[in-house]
């Protein structure tokens, strides 16, 4: 570019970028989609203590054996069908609002806490499950409108995330979703219902 060129966009009001200001603006976007894809349970998080990592690890590697998946009948995706089926047990829904195709987050929750025995064999128990898995792309299934809207509803920004709700469909608390294995997991969600 000529001074001349510089001097007439600039008195058109167009001003030159200048060099590498781009980059930054793209590494500052890649950070907020990175931070905010994992969901605010990666930034509420604190690190484990050494002897309660270690003993996380130990119960992982013993629940390796244990990875009996829970049924996909036990997960209903439809809300009025939860409430019905909590208004029946007496139990509160909890409620899973998960991308399980395309979120990294979602897909290790899936496979490290929802799939294994310990979490299953206790929100058998003491849950009416129910799961809203919400696809990247169109929504093509009745379960993937249902999905699409009560993450509206629900003002869902974030997956996963995990509501518990009452039979009226009335969030009781948001539930924290990480955690290092099943059964450190289900020691939450018990100190949880104990409050």
């Amino acid at each position: 570019m000529r001074d001349t060129d510089l001097q007439t966009k600039n008195e058109a009001g167009m001003m030159p970028r200048p060099p590498g200001r781009t980059s930054w603006f793209a590494l500052f976007l890649i950070l907020m989609l990175f931070l905010f894809s994992c969901g605010t349970g990666c930034l509420e998080s604190t690190p484990p203590s050494p002897v309660a990592a270690t003993e996380a690890l130990s119960e992982t590697l013993s629940e390796a054996s244990s990875a009996e998946p829970v049924a996909p009948s036990e997960w209903i995706t439809s809300l009025p069908q939860a409430k019905e089926a909590a208004r029946a047990s007496g139990k509160p829904i909890f409620a899973l609002f998960t991308g399980s195709t395309w979120c990294p987050g979602c897909i290790y929750m899936e496979s490290r806490i929802f799939s294994r025995k310990p979490f299953a064999d206790f929100a058998k128990e003491r849950f009416v499950l129910l799961k809203f898995d919400l696809p990247r792309t169109a929504l093509k299934t009745d379960d993937d409108r249902r999905a699409a809207t009560a993450h509206l509803e629900y003002r869902i920004d974030v997956v996963p995330t995990v509501l518990l709700l009452d039979a009226d469909g009335n969030t009781i608390r948001n539930v924290a979703v990480y955690a290092e294995s099943a059964g450190v997991y289900v020691a939450g969600l018990k100190n949880l219902l104990d409050e």
